[in-house]
């Protein structure tokens, strides 16, 4: 491949996955040796001077830190993986000039290293041996999208924290209220740090904000989440090229999948990550005739289970209580009446994982059952897909009164039913069925006793 095509292939590469992308600073570039191939239809380039990178993004709080305000603009590692080459350096009689990549000086062997990696093209030292520039050979070997990013952490792996400079860029907000659009400019043609080199080329941008220091956002649309803005994930882009050349302004806008290289698009460079929290309620009943649409001032303990255990089982009550006395933290809900509806118990603040609910027996009203086989014990897992959580309860204890919200409204809520005695619970299934066998077979025991009994007083009349 002529290298002509060089930057047009780094270019093409916009598309990069396991957290790095390149810019849409590609261009057409010629050999290293200045040859054009002897083609004459080629982009040319009128400057390379402009030394800046620009990122767009939907949302300005991807360039800023921290949670005080105002918000101080992020903080960039860099290192300049190449300098741009014009060719023919010296053109003469009209001559256009062409770009390839000089890798840079200080990186050379960490470049050098990462391409002749196992993983890349161990035979660099052999196959390149008229010494052509590692970064053009590379390119010349029109990598998949995975080596791309095998040899961009393969360069990382093998810098060190002195090899990178730091940067600030100049941020604007369409609207300055932390939810516009916004730009981060980087502008290389000055000097941020003098022990690193600067100017016009090909880029590695690292953020440097932590964990820790990432922005917040609220947005109550659907549960109330708090969205964080995380570091962006590594870029490699170059600075802006002038002249007759597609994709090569500098701009990459980091929010966006894949549309074209044209637009300056990438993979989704962004680190954002919601955490919800939302509410859920359901409903306490009781057997007795009043308390059928529900029962109020009964209190249950709400607490969260621990997710690295992996999901909750247990086998029945006793199990469940077991693991629920281990847990320290706890809340209290207790059932009211809400919007009309008598018992519903509210729990709110739920974020996503597994609850243990127990019904305290202390609250139980008098006249109700408080043995521990009919009280309830419930388990809540919480669930979220991107910014939406999603609720299912369903009872470990007697679940011959848990009963489900019906899809048809005959109840509003998930309900759990207190019993004043056992002859209160609900006869379903085989249990149900093998009780009205037994009083059937009881009843023909008994018309039998009567006809026995009855032909023995016949007799005793008859003498």
């Amino acid at each position: 491949m002529s290298m002509k095509r060089a930057f047009a292939a780094l270019a093409a590469t916009a598309m990069m996955l396991s957290g790095m992308a390149f810019g849409s600073a590609g261009a057409m570039a010629a050999d290293g040796n200045g040859s054009d191939g002897g083609a004459t239809t080629d982009p040319t380039v009128t400057s390379i001077d402009d030394g800046t990178i620009t990122l767009e993004s939907d949302n300005v709080l991807n360039f800023k830190s921290g949670n005080d305000d105002p918000r101080a603009n992020r903080e960039f590692k860099y290192v300049k993986l190449a300098d741009y080459k014009l060719v023919p350096e010296s053109p003469t009689n009209g001559q256009s000039q062409y770009l390839t990549l000089e890798t840079a000086s200080g990186v050379k062997d960490a470049v050098i290293e990462s391409v002749k990696s196992e993983n890349l093209y161990p035979n660099y030292s052999t196959e390149n041996t008229n010494g052509t520039d590692p970064l053009v050979w590379l390119t010349k070997k029109n990598p998949s999208a995975g080596k791309w990013s095998e040899f961009i952490n393969g360069v990382k792996g093998k810098l060190t924290d002195n090899d990178y400079g730091t940067v600030t860029p100049t941020v604007t907000d369409s609207n300055d209220a932390y939810d516009g659009k916004a730009t981060a400019v980087f502008d290389f043609t000055k000097t941020p740090n003098s022990t690193n080199p600067s100017g016009p080329g090909l880029y590695l941008l690292i953020d440097n904000t932590s964990a820790a220091n990432a922005p917040k956002q609220k947005n109550n649309e659907n549960d109330d989440c708090t969205y964080t803005y995380g570091p962006l994930s590594t870029i490699l882009i170059g600075t802006k090229v002038e002249g007759d050349i597609a994709n090569a302004d500098g701009t990459l806008i980091i929010d966006k999948n894949p549309s074209g290289i044209g637009s300056g698009n990438a993979v989704a460079k962004t680190n954002v990550s919601p955490s919800c929290s939302g509410s859920f309620a359901f409903q306490k009943t009781g057997a007795a005739a009043n308390d059928k649409d529900g029962l109020n001032n009964v209190t249950f303990i709400v607490k969260k289970f621990d997710d690295s255990k992996g999901d909750p089982s247990f086998s029945d009550y006793k199990a469940f209580d077991t693991e629920f006395d281990k847990i320290t933290e706890s809340t209290e809900a207790t059932s009211a009446t809400v919007d009309r509806v008598d018992g519903v118990v509210s729990l709110t603040n739920l974020t996503a994982g597994w609850y243990l609910i127990k019904e305290d027996s202390n609250s139980v009203p008098n006249g109700y059952l408080k043995d521990n086989a009919y009280l309830a014990r419930l388990l809540l897992q919480v669930t979220q897909t991107g910014d939406v959580l999603s609720y299912n309860l369903t009872a470990v204890s007697d679940t011959r009164l848990f009963t489900k919200k019906d899809d048809q409204n005959k109840n509003q809520y998930d309900q759990y039913m207190d019993i004043q005695n056992i002859g209160q619970l609900p006869l379903t299934g085989a249990a149900g069925t093998a009780i009205f066998s037994a009083i059937a077979v009881l009843l023909v025991g008994a018309a039998g006793m009567v006809f026995l009994k009855s032909r023995k007083t016949k007799q005793a009349l008859r003498y």
